[in-house]
């Protein structure tokens, strides 16, 4: 009962970049001049430079520093400013002088890895990331890179393992949590281990939403063709008790709405749906669900407007996949 199917790697990446921040996202290119007679050290006028969004006047400023001895901050300013102006083969150099210059810095060794997996360098990424976790073992911003980086070499029982980690240092933190209830589908052998973590979560902070959301999903990812263990009934419980922590997540609805099709419920199914729809309207996959349910009980004309609907949102999805 994926809500997503098909190919993750765009989603982890761009969840990626939310969870953990870009320093780089909307920064504009700038040339403000830089004085050389300027009493500020040079370091804070890089950072300075950087924080406004002056790559051309932070290159500049690092470059000249940078003649007079080495330094990791400088390196790596100067290789966060050349991803800005698009010289992304000399950034990764420069990233990897300030990695390797600081290895206990995680926002070096973060920094890097990111425009990484960025530019699909998965096992290049991956190499640093295992590496900084070797120093940085209790690294949450690095444990957590490195289950997306483990997820995209197709090393699945590692990614699990890496998030399941994030959750024990960070159990506050929710993108774990979101990023195994998206690869449940290979992680069938952790199923268990996976609702233990989730056992814990709930009871170590009751007002997570997230624990009890992919609890769920994992009793749904272990029903059969017969409910021998009453995991429905469970999950049902967990979705309700996930939608009174957080009332404006479609996920739970949607997943709801899945169960009472399974129970060959489709009235029941409808308003789940409906309320899924109205929480994210741009979902093909519960605009598709909704309509074959309306064509199921005879509504012809509302089936095939949630079909126009999922055809249109495909069609938006496509174009937007095509953008580099």
């Amino acid at each position: 009962m994926s809500r997503r199917p098909g190919n993750l790697l765009r989603w982890f990446r761009f969840a990626l970049a939310i969870a953990v921040g870009s320093a780089l996202a909307g920064v504009p290119l700038l040339s403000a001049p830089v004085s050389a007679t300027s009493h500020v050290p040079p370091i804070e006028q890089a950072r300075e430079a950087f924080k406004k969004g002056d790559a051309l006047q932070t290159i500049e400023i690092s470059k000249r520093a940078l003649e007079h001895g080495e330094n990791a901050e400088f390196r790596n300013l100067l290789g966060k400013a050349y991803v800005i102006t698009g010289q992304r083969e000399m950034a990764i150099l420069e990233l990897q002088s300030a990695a390797r210059l600081q290895t206990y810095n995680e926002h070096y060794q973060f920094d890097l890895a990111q425009l990484l997996l960025n530019m699909q360098k998965f096992p290049m990424a991956l190499a640093v990331l295992e590496t900084a976790h070797r120093h940085l073992p209790k690294s949450v911003q690095i444990e957590l890179a490195l289950g997306v980086a483990y997820y995209v070499c197709v090393q699945y029982d590692d990614a699990v393992r890496a998030f399941l980690r994030t959750m024990e240092l960070a159990p506050e933190v929710p993108q774990p949590y979101l990023f195994l209830g998206r690869m449940l589908g290979h992680a069938e052998k952790h199923l268990n281990e996976i609702a233990g973590h989730f056992v814990v979560s709930e009871h170590a902070d009751p007002s997570n939403p997230y624990a009890p959301l992919l609890h769920a999903k994992v009793l749904v990812e272990q029903l059969g063709p017969i409910d021998e263990k009453n995991n429905t009934d469970a999950a049902v419980n967990l979705l309700k008790k996930t939608i009174a922590l957080k009332s404006d997540w479609a996920e739970p609805y949607f997943i709801l709405g899945l169960l009472m099709i399974r129970e060959q419920n489709d009235k029941g199914a409808v308003p789940f749906l409906e309320k899924s729809v109205q929480l994210d309207p741009n979902d093909p996959i519960t605009r598709y669900r909704l309509g074959l349910v309306y064509a199921r009980l005879g509504n012809r004309a509302r089936a095939d407007e949630e079909f126009a609907a999922q055809d249109r949102l495909k069609n938006q999805q496509h174009r937007s996949s095509m953008l580099p």
